[in-house]
């Protein structure tokens, strides 16, 4: 047996900077495809089934959700994080993943009749019973998945992506249109998992031998059990309003609410945001004792990040009852009310997971651990006094307390890194002046067609395209041109600029100007 210890992929400068770009292009891809599918698969089972058959389904995915932190206990993320490993470090990772993730499914399936009656939802039982074989599923994927990432594999791992979640949807689809209900969206859930497994293991064999040695154990779940403490109390974070709004309200108000959240969060942060930390980690990983790297590390993914999602959510939240009348259908109304709300909180959770990605990278968990701790008690005070005055004023609560988190996720960055305040202005200032200038014009455009009568997935087609054209406006017209010069340098180290007739170097010299 072969215990050989294998480094880390990212060696010199140019070469981590290659793969960081080639990882975000790959990344992107995988977040665009993706996005694309889940909205085909929203507007789909959307309008096929009712509000209350989400309701449950929610109530579902919350609970699996969270037993997926034990299924995984961080051990994947330790295979990421260590600078060298060993096979047996391999091996360890997947012996955990399947223990653990037999240990969750037998667990749900005897706690299911109990937690369903915790939210008075008794028909979510064998629901959850079934749902519980994700676990399986889910340990035993999480070393190939390691492995992809830690070896920077970002094509692969988007071909995993993409394919298993256009396999799945359209599976779902079938079984909804053959009047499944309830069940269309676990088989969906499900065949995802699974397809998943294959295909990222057929990417990234590994020994199926398991071993009992207690050395990899110990210096993985070291890490990895704060990981998962990390990544629990974010689950609390994100899911607090979905659990208060379960307790207390019908599972059709239930399901308004959770829609409304997978329409935001889906697209914008499970895909783009989950796709650019799955290039941030390891990166950041691969120079977390190099203090100034990552400092203009961290600058440059926050600049990028923050002008790009930033105008995309004001954009979304003011199409929002567009958005929702043409991808969802006309009898979400309640959910057109919280899409504007979950669209802005989006933008700061998505630049806040950046800078977690820093914490891990240099397993500064502590105060990681206290920041999230504190966020968790006081918004889940916050929403429990909201409650009694509907969804509305608990989206508004989840907005401010997103915003406060961020600052103090800031804060703590500063303190790692020596941050100045003019780091940070060049860092979010270009985006909160092409938020501004893409919902000025996607409102106005909005207002003008609205009054004509348009209908409504027209007008969505003209605020999408006016959305567009501020969001160039504000780059080529930006007070802060640090921003246009990060944009040019990420192009040309993309190779995108080295043919200055192409097609992409003239567009980019309409929007960056000089610095292209």
């Amino acid at each position: 047996m072969s215990t050989g210890e294998l480094p880390v992929a990212a060696p010199a400068t140019t070469n981590l900077s290659r793969q960081t770009v080639a990882g975000l292009r790959w990344s992107s891809l995988d977040a665009l495809c993706n996005g694309l599918i889940l909205v085909g698969w929203t507007a789909a089972s959307s309008r096929l089934l009712e509000p209350d058959v989400f309701g449950l389904m929610a109530v579902a995915n919350l609970v699996v959700n969270f037993g997926t932190f034990f299924a995984r206990m961080g051990v994947a993320q330790a295979l990421v994080q260590k600078e060298r490993i060993s096979d047996d470090d391999i091996r360890a990772t997947f012996t955990s993943g399947v223990l653990t993730g037999v240990f969750c499914f037998a667990a749900l399936w005897m706690a299911a009749p109990a937690l369903s009656m915790l939210f008075a939802k008794p028909e979510v039982t064998s629901l959850l019973q079934v749902l519980g074989a994700s676990f399986l599923f889910t340990g035993l994927a999480m070393t190939s998945m390691g492995l992809l990432r830690r070896q920077l594999r970002f094509r692969e791992i988007a071909i995993v992506g993409i394919t298993s979640n256009l396999l799945s949807s359209l599976l779902g689809i079938a079984l909804a249109v053959a009047g499944a209900g309830v069940w269309s969206l676990i088989t969906y859930a499900l065949s995802s998992s699974l397809f998943n497994l294959v295909l990222s293991y057929s990417r990234a064999r590994h020994s199926l031998r398991p071993t009992f040695a207690i050395s990899p154990f110990r210096s993985m779940y070291s890490f990895g059990a704060r990981v998962s403490v990390l990544r629990m109390l974010e689950f609390f974070a994100r899911n607090l309003d979905t659990i208060t709004v379960g307790r207390y309200m019908t599972a059709a108000v239930l399901g308004q609410y959770s829609r409304a959240y997978v329409l935001v969060n889906l697209p914008l942060n499970r895909y783009l945001a989950s796709s650019l930390n799955s290039v941030l980690f390891p990166t950041f990983s691969s120079i977390q004792s190099d203090s100034p790297r990552l400092k203009r590390g961290l600058l440059s993914a926050l600049s990028l990040g923050a002008v790009v999602m930033h105008p995309i959510c004001a954009g979304m939240a003011v199409a929002a009852p567009e958005v929702v009348a043409t991808v969802l259908g006309p009898q979400w109304d309640v959910a057109a009310q919280i899409v504007p709300l979950f669209a802005l909180g989006i933008g700061f959770n998505v630049l806040t997971r950046m800078i977690e990605m820093l914490c891990e990278a240099r397993a500064e968990l502590n105060r990681n651990l206290g920041l999230q701790l504190g966020y968790v008690l006081t918004l889940g005070a916050a929403l429990v006094m909201a409650s009694p005055y509907g969804v509305v004023i608990m989206a508004v609560v989840l907005l401010v307390g997103e915003v406060v988190r961020h600052i103090g996720f800031v804060l703590l960055a500063g303190s790692l890194l020596s941050l100045s305040f003019r780091d940070l202005w060049q860092a979010y200032a270009p985006a909160f002046f092409a938020a501004g200038v893409v919902a000025a014009l996607t409102a106005v455009v909005r207002t003008l067609l609205l009054a004509a009568g348009i209908p409504a997935p027209l007008v969505l087609i003209a605020e999408i395209a006016a959305g567009a054209i501020g969001l160039a406006l504000a780059i080529r017209l930006n007070p802060v041109p640090a921003v246009r010069q990060l944009l040019a340098a990420r192009l040309r180290n993309a190779g995108l600029l080295t043919a200055r007739r192409s097609l992409t170097a003239r567009v980019a010299g309409i929007l960056l100007g000089p610095a292209a």
